[in-house]
């Protein structure tokens, strides 16, 4: 899923600690419960224990993004039944973005891990899950305009070749759209343009993330325009 194995470096972007033996291990999840008990939303504590316990029980069993908590929550405001989703990395989010009532194509290239998924969507007979599967470069970053969708809601991006993909897709948001893009702070990104107009309002999410003993940099961009979709209550 990285950009640069080569410029990888487990010292600064390493998801859990480097040291993994159960002591490690367990005070580090103390002590990031307690961070999440005692921050602006204490329930985050139990989503963030609830991802970990289920997920390793058995993957997609509590679909959640793998975001920012902060980043998740403007996601939810934002959704609207009818909307259109285009991921660029398959998981837990696509289950998530369905079950929220809005259509989603989703590209992945983990063979293994699209076969999960794609079991997952047919027992599960989410029929609003468009998925597709590419083992290169030029299929993945290309899987959108083979959708078949002229423009979309929300483009997501957390999977591979994510500027390339930014680049592609970028074009195909709809006014008043969302653009989601994970894992800002990794270091392949540091001083790339992401090519977004400036009158685009930006906001950038910081913080721990379920599914994961790690923290994360979420940035999240609005197209300047009203939704074609309409003001509808938020979901529940």
């Amino acid at each position: 899923m990285f950009e640069d194995y080569d410029s990888y470096d487990p010292s600064y972007h390493a998801r859990v600690p480097l040291k993994r033996d159960p002591l490690s291990m367990m005070l580090r999840c103390g002590w990031i419960a307690l961070s999440l008990l005692f921050s602006r939303h204490p329930g985050d504590a139990v989503l963030w224990l609830k991802s970990l316990i289920l997920n390793r029980i058995k993957p997609l069993t509590f679909p959640i993004p793998w975001l920012t908590f902060d980043a998740i929550r403007e996601i939810r405001a934002f959704l609207r039944p009818g909307m259109r989703v285009f991921e660029f990395g398959a998981g837990h989010s696509t289950v998530y973005f369905a079950q929220a009532g809005v259509e989603v194509f989703s590209v992945e290239d983990d063979r293994h891990w699209y076969g999960v998924l794609e079991r997952k969507v047919r027992e599960e007979r989410l029929d609003r899950v468009h998925l597709y599967y590419a083992d290169n470069e030029a299929d993945y970053v290309g899987a959108i305009e083979r959708s078949g969708e002229r423009a979309f809601d929300l483009l997501f991006f957390d999977g591979s070749y994510r500027l390339q993909c930014l680049y592609k897709a970028l074009p195909l948001l709809k006014p008043g759209g969302m653009l989601v893009f994970d894992d800002a702070d990794f270091n392949w990104f540091e001083g790339k343009s992401f090519r977004v107009p400036p009158d685009w309002k930006k906001k950038i999410f910081r913080g721990w993330e379920p599914l994961s003993g790690g923290r994360s940099e979420t940035i999240v961009w609005r197209r300047p325009g009203a939704s074609s979709v309409g003001e509808l209550k938020p979901l529940q």
